[in-house]
This record gives C-alpha cells, sequence and structure tokens, in this order.
C-alpha cells in the first residue's frame, strides 16, 4: 500500500521547554499566525478564502473580512478578547449590521456577504492595508497589530475614522445593552483581516501535493474547495482507513488534546500495521517549522510483547505523544511554508 501521511502535529511541551530553536521570527512582520501561514501563504488572504462558498470569486479580486470583536481597555491600550467567547447570535448581528449600513456604504463602496460574526467585502481601497488576523492580534496590545499603509499614504488613517464612527454607533447600542444585563461582554468594534485575493494564495507543498486533507478548520475545508481536493472532518475510524496516496492531516487546528491523542494513536496503528512505511511530522516551535520522521524501527517492541499481546490490545502499548514527542529529533525546516 503506497500510503503516505504528513501529520501537523501540536507543539511538544518538552520542546518549547528546552527549545535549541531561540531565534524567534518578528511576528510584527507577519499578517497571520504559523498555522495561517502554513495553510495559505505570507499574504494569508483569510477574506478571499471565506468567501468561496458564498459566491464565484475573481482569483484577481482583493477581499477583506470584518470581524465583529469586543475591545478591552487598560490602563495605557487596548486589548482584543478571543471573538470566540462572544457567541454573537444571529440576530445580534443583523441588529448591529443594520445600525451602521450608512457607514458601511460610505466607506466600502460594495455590500458585505455576512457569515455569522463577520462581513466579507470585495475591497476598494482598503485593499492596499497590510492587516493582521484576529487570531495574531488577540489577547495582545492593538497598536501593533491595526492595519498599516504600504502603497498609498492615508488609507490606514481612513480605516481607524470607519472603526471610531462604528465604535460610537455601538457604544449604547440596545444589543449591547441586553448583553451588559446578562453580564456578557458587548461587542464593540471591528478589526480589519485577511486583505487579499486568490492569486496570493500559496500552500505550504505538504498541501499542495496531497491527495486528500483532513481537519476541523474552517479554513482548511475552504482551501480544500479552492484546490479541488477532497476534505473529510477529522475522525479517527477515517484515519485507521486510508486509502493510498498522500494524506495531510492537521492535528493543530481545533483539536481538542483527546482528539489529538486519538489521531495519534491511529497514525501509529497504521504504521504498526506497515500500511505506510513512515510518518512525516511537522510542528511549529518559537515561529519555525520544525519536521521529523518516524518509523516502524522507532517503537521497540519486542518479540516476548508481540508473542503475548493480541492484536487488539497493541494499540494501547504505543506510547502517548507527550512522552514519544519529547525524544524526536526535530529539525529546522529549510525552505519557509
Amino acid at each position: 500500500m503506497n500510503l503516505q501521511i504528513n501529520l501537523i502535529t501540536p507543539t511538544p511541551s518538552a520542546l518549547v521547554k528546552n527549545s535549541k530553536f531561540h531565534q524567534e521570527t518578528d511576528e510584527f512582520e507577519q499578517c497571520g499566525t504559523w498555522d495561517e501561514i502554513f495553510m495559505l501563504g505570507p499574504q494569508v488572504p483569510l477574506a478571499a478564502i471565506k468567501a468561496i462558498p458564498y459566491q464565484a470569486v475573481n482569483p484577481l479580486e482583493d477581499w477583506a473580512q470584518l470581524e465583529l470583536v469586543h475591545l478591552h481597555a487598560t490602563r495605557d491600550h487596548l486589548v482584543m478578547v478571543d471573538p470566540v467567547i462572544l457567541k454573537i447570535t444571529r440576530d445580534e448581528e443583523e441588529a448591529l449590521r443594520a445600525s451602521i449600513v450608512e457607514v458601511l456604504e460610505h466607506f466600502l463602496f460594495n455590500s458585505v456577504i455576512p457569515t455569522g460574526t463577520s462581513w466579507l467585502f470585495c475591497t476598494n481601497e482598503f485593499g492596499l492595508l497590510k492587516t493582521s488576523t484576529v487570531d495574531l492580534a488577540k489577547g495582545r496590545n492593538i497598536d501593533i497589530w491595526m492595519p498599516k499603509d504600504t502603497e498609498k499614504a492615508g488609507v490606514a488613517k481612513k480605516w481607524r475614522q470607519m472603526q471610531n464612527e462604528i465604535q460610537m454607533i455601538w457604544h449604547d447600542h440596545p444589543v449591547n445593552l441586553a448583553r451588559l444585563e446578562r453580564g456578557e461582554l458587548p461587542i464593540n468594534s471591528v478589526w480589519l483581516q485577511g486583505v487579499g485575493s486568490l492569486s496570493q494564495i500559496h500552500p505550504h507543498s505538504f498541501i499542495k501535493f496531497s491527495r486528500e486533507l483532513h481537519g476541523n478548520s474552517e479554513n482548511l475545508a475552504n482551501l480544500a474547495q479552492f484546490l479541488n481536493k477532497p476534505f473529510h472532518t477529522i475522525a479517527t475510524e477515517k484515519i485507521t482507513r486510508l486509502e493510498s496516496g498522500i494524506h495531510y492531516i492537521d492535528g493543530r487546528n481545533q483539536v481538542s488534546p483527546d482528539q489529538w491523542e486519538s489521531i495519534w494513536q491511529a497514525c501509529i496503528h497504521l504504521l504498526h500495521q506497515e500500511q505506510t512505511k513512515n510518518i512525516h511530522l511537522t510542528t511549529e516551535c518559537l515561529g519555525n517549522t520544525l519536521t521529523s520522521q518516524i518509523q516502524l524501527a522507532d517503537f521497540k517492541v519486542g518479540f516476548l510483547q508481540n508473542l503475548f499481546f493480541k492484536k487488539s490490545a497493541q494499540q494501547k502499548r504505543f506510547p502517548k505523544w507527550e512522552h514519544f514527542a519529547s525524544k524526536l529529533n526535530w529539525q529546522l525546516e529549510e525552505s519557509a511554508p
């Protein structure tokens, strides 16, 4: 069976604590997180890839995304709260959008596509801005990650004007007053992210040359559609029955620790059953891309163990991820994603 597995793993805690890779990448120059860059390329055109399921997208058109967020004021700066905890309802999103229709029309010129917690739009001059994704900026001082001018001066200032007008309208909006009464955080701002076009998508070669993609993230699902590749939501049963070809398995994004351990054990099981000769591992540490490769010889199973352990119990003695990963020889990838 010609089965190849490219497995994207969580960062082992032992690697972070005792890493020899001390030189961190300059996040301030990035448009997204390591995972987003690995999937989409350095420009991270999130908006364009998210727009694919909603309508046909011209590969050369720039898109952008407005994410509904809560900005928390500290003593001397603002911090973005992870939007996941806001749990915005459809009615709330519609009411907030209706209240700023004139602002959107004035600054964007194009209508927006609502996606539940964000709005997509085909950009005008905002397409010239360098933006940072929510995942990169959340929990941090947003001053560092605000949209910046690139080719034309004054565009970032115009964006901040639009953002300020929205914030003033939403300050005492009925939706936010009701959320405060319920003890929930108000939705008090929007975040511009993911500026770019489909032509700027440059996934890592592991994704580009894989036959099928497996994961839980919406970004990977949309990318699979763009690349015309089969996509499967992570399922241990599916992994244990992988067919021949190259399979990309994302064990990092929106995968719980228990689910990851299940994925890891399923992949080792395929190796033990000699369904594949080796498994190529990739992870991230301090912004660096690290790789390793495992084969059956790395799992020292003695003759007596094979003799006395039944096949049904073999998987139970496979090492857990954290224990095994701490002993792996990780290498810095020579070329960037």
